[in-house]
């Protein structure tokens, strides 16, 4: 059984997708410590000209410190609102706009009364997996364990143990920054696995081509297409084990 353990991100881009299209089972890591930067809150669409832009969750500007992911309060400001008017403005000539412009609208305004920030992306990831008809099995850290302590591994052992999982799957970023030693799964009978997502190119409207957008850029430009496209980067690898200090 192949198990991935993430945050949920917002919107997320074709790799988070091609990540849970290839698991068992997808574990959301909404009880850890959410920072401002990362993809938990935002995510990047292109303009019609080909330029990049940010589009974001909008949560309280003070927070209690250390908030987790699932405990970020969403704002009742039009953030949804704001959003769909920049999709329906520069992806009003996209081939697939009138597919899936209303059904994102939907997803977005819908869910104005999520109860945090972990569950309102993990309806979002949940309903666009359906539409690419991407299946696993879903749980929460925070039901499994209310808290998680020591380093990332650590927590992510913490996790697994409620698995029957062989194999743990991970992007590349958390692998390449040396969070996780293969030695140290494969003592727990756990393989270690490395996504390493090739990223497919496919035609944009308004000419070129802009790589790492959100998933909603690739349903508007290329419809039922998508999910064969997100597979068509699938590409993983076992990292080389480094010998643990004191181990033989």
């Amino acid at each position: 059984m192949r198990l991935a353990i993430t945050q949920p991100n917002f919107l997320p881009w074709l790799g988070y997708f091609e990540l849970l299209d290839y698991v068992d089972v997808w574990v959301s890591l909404d009880n850890v410590q959410l920072s401002r930067g990362s993809f938990v809150l935002r995510n990047r669409v292109r303009r019609p000209e080909g330029a990049v832009e940010w589009v974001s969750v909008s949560i309280p500007k003070k927070l209690p410190l250390l908030s987790s992911i699932k405990d970020a309060p969403i704002s009742d400001n039009g953030w949804q609102g704001r959003i769909v008017r920049k999709l329906e403005s520069y992806y009003k000539n996209a081939p697939f706009r009138e597919r899936f412009g209303d059904e994102v609208a939907e997803l977005l305004t819908s869910n104005t009364n999520a109860p945090g920030l972990a569950a309102l992306n993990e309806t979002i990831i949940h309903e666009i997996s359906s539409w690419l008809g991407i299946e696993y099995e879903f749980h929460r850290a925070s039901d499994l364990e209310a808290s998680l302590q020591g380093s990332p591994q650590d927590k992510v052992f913490s996790l697994i143990r409620h698995f029957d999982a062989d194999v743990y799957c991970n992007f590349a970023s958390g692998v390449d920054a040396g969070l996780y030693d293969p030695v140290a799964f494969a003592r727990k009978g756990v393989s270690l696995e490395r996504q390493a997502y090739v990223h497919p190119s496919y035609s944009q409207h308004g000419g070129g081509f802009e790589p790492y957008l959100s998933v909603v850029d690739l349903l508007f430009e290329t419809g039922e297409q998508a999910l064969q496209i997100i597979q068509s980067g699938r590409q993983w690898e076992k990292p080389s084990a480094r010998v643990l200090e004191g181990s033989t």
